[in-house]
């Protein structure tokens, strides 16, 4: 008795993989990218039962971008006047520095929008003998802004708040705008400013 029962699972298993042999499996919209409605599923319905609740949540980074730019810009003899040389070749140009970061975010949510970017200035000589260079330049600036919808009392009217140097730092911002001296020189830097908030309105028609 046992071995026909064993005989007749074995066959219908053998029969079941005759059939399915070959055959690719019909993708779902679960496991299907391009038939999904949501890039990350259903959340096993839970997104479904929330939405027939009245609640959906909409969250979509719109941009991410990294910039890096690198000055390669060196003097190729020294500096001569009278008889007095001045070692400059092969320095970097000053005032300009020689590695820029650049990052920038933003990103919706709902009817709100975010937004930060931060720049860096690495390698910034300050001198024609590169003897002095200014300190790191870094800043983070971000805003946040609201537009109210097409069913509100001021549709297209966008509130917005920007912050800059959002973590006050110390930075120079400019530097050698009355030019550059050639060695151990601090006149020509200027402060940049602390951190700043600026409120505005705008109204799309």
């Amino acid at each position: 008795m046992n071995r026909t029962v064993s005989s007749a699972i074995l066959v219908a298993v053998l029969a079941l993989s005759a059939v399915t042999h070959g055959q690719e499996p019909t993708p779902t919209p679960e496991t299907d990218l391009s038939a999904r409605e949501e890039l990350t599923g259903d959340w096993g319905g839970a997104r479904t039962r929330a939405r027939e609740k009245g609640f959906d949540l909409e969250f979509s980074i719109t941009q991410f971008y990294q910039g890096v730019a690198v000055a390669r810009s060196y003097y190729d003899s020294d500096f001569v006047v009278g008889d007095t040389v001045y070692p400059i070749k092969g320095n970097a140009q000053p005032g300009y520095p020689q590695i820029s970061l650049v990052s920038d975010l933003s990103a919706h949510f709902g009817d709100w929008r975010f937004g930060a970017t931060s720049t860096s200035y690495l390698r910034q000589p300050f001198t024609y003998e590169n003897d002095i260079r200014v300190p790191t330049f870094w800043q983070v600036n971000t805003y946040a802004a609201y537009r109210f919808g097409a069913d509100s009392a001021v549709p297209g009217l966008e509130l917005r708040l920007d912050v800059s140097n959002l973590f006050n730092r110390h930075n120079i911002g400019t530097a050698t705008i009355a030019g550059s001296s050639f060695s151990g020189d601090y006149q020509t830097l200027q402060r940049s400013a602390p951190r700043q908030l600026m409120f505005s309105t705008s109204m799309a028609f």
